[in-house]
């Protein structure tokens, strides 16, 4: 299979009786007004040296949805910036030609099912909150808009850490009860139908927090059309990007030096305790409370005792900074006699927090989303 080099890649999809086009348009510049064409390709016979269609129209064109070798389907928006319209090309296994599309002024995404129904996604405005889904169920039937649940979520009610961006740290978050009872509306942005009864549409939620962020913060959501279990809570932008340094190797504490981070000098961490895997979530933590409340003499700089997420699991840790090497041996080997077998070593490391503890007795200050 050959690919013009003048042709550049805008989607790529596979038929699920054998067959792959792909979508791409020769223009580098002004692509809203480039003229796309679609590469063809079979699995066997003639077929598989290709064919290269021209569509006909210029349009911006991004989706690309394919039930079999004569039916695909190119979603386009067409028009000028502040004028478009969804634009729908369908093909036939010979040619090309326009099917009405969904109301809206841009086309997000565009899926076919196997049965034949069209999926789509359309935007009214140019904000997100204006988007729509829409089924064809059969070609010469009308669209119909598919209204989308509002969805609300148990852990806005939940203490949860942010990372403030004027005080340079992570924060504790006081849960809001009333967010817990409001529904939030979804902005879909992407869908897959993989039967006409199985539809998936992945969108956000947006919400306000200023507290959190000075403008709108999201969620990240995924919507099926059938029944499915309690829903997994995913990451969000700043938890992905702790969780993903977490597992980076960090530079070992060096003491008389601070670790920091954009030149704020910041405490080290220890870890102290690797919860097992099912352990209860929120419960009091006997072995922590009895560390603190025993070894006052070796917690001088003690920034905190957290509950936190490291490497993939839950462990109990200090961010401390001893005033010499002394000092540091000395909280190294007590917390090796409290917890044997656990590597103990001070880290510039700066894992996700869950919950945090009193400093002296050990006992929890929050209770997170489970």
């Amino acid at each position: 299979m050959v690919v013009p080099k003048e042709l550049n890649r805008v989607a790529v999809a596979a038929g699920p009786t054998g067959g792959l086009f792909m979508l791409g348009h020769p223009a580098r510049d002004d692509r809203d007004k480039a003229v796309h064409q679609v590469l063809r390709w079979g699995l066997d016979g003639p077929a598989a040296a290709g064919a290269r269609d021209t569509l006909p129209a210029a349009a911006l064109c991004d989706d690309l949805a394919v039930r079999a070798a004569d039916e695909a389907y190119v979603g386009c928006n067409r028009g000028e910036e502040g004028a478009r319209a969804p634009y729908l090309l369908r093909f036939d296994g010979t040619t090309w030609s326009e099917e009405p599309a969904p109301e809206g002024r841009y086309l997000l995404d565009l899926d076919v099912a196997p049965e034949g129904a069209l999926w789509a996604l359309t935007r009214r405005g140019d904000d997100m909150t204006d988007a729509s889904a829409w089924r064809r169920p059969a070609r010469g039937a009308a669209w119909e808009a598919v209204p989308l649940p509002s969805l609300r979520f148990a852990d806005r009610a939940f203490t949860e850490w942010a990372y403030g961006i004027e005080e340079g740290r992570q924060l504790s978050v006081p849960g809001i009860a009333a967010d817990a009872e409001r529904s939030f509306p979804v902005q879909p942005v992407q869908l897959v139908a993989r039967a006409a009864d199985d539809v998936w549409i992945a969108g956000i939620t947006e919400l306000t927090r200023n507290d959190v962020a000075n403008g709108q913060t999201s969620r990240a959501v995924v919507l099926r059309s059938r029944p499915v279990a309690a829903p997994l809570r995913l990451f969000n932008e700043g938890e992905l990007a702790l969780e993903v340094l977490d597992w980076q190797p960090a530079p070992a504490w060096k003491p008389g030096e601070a670790c920091s981070t954009d030149d704020e000098p910041r405490p080290p961490f220890v870890a102290l305790h690797t919860l097992p895997r099912d352990a209860p979530r929120n419960q009091p933590e006997p072995a922590l409370e009895a560390f603190l409340r025993d070894n006052q003499p070796v917690l001088a700089g003690l920034a905190g005792a957290y509950e936190v997420h490291r490497r993939g699991r839950r462990t109990l840790g200090l961010f401390i900074t001893p005033p010499d090497k002394a000092a540091a041996d000395a909280l190294i080997a007590a917390i090796q006699r409290a917890f044997p077998g656990e590597r103990a070593v001070l880290e510039c490391r700066y894992p996700r927090i869950r919950r945090e503890f009193d400093r002296a007795t050990g006992r929890p200050l929050q209770t997170p989303a489970p």
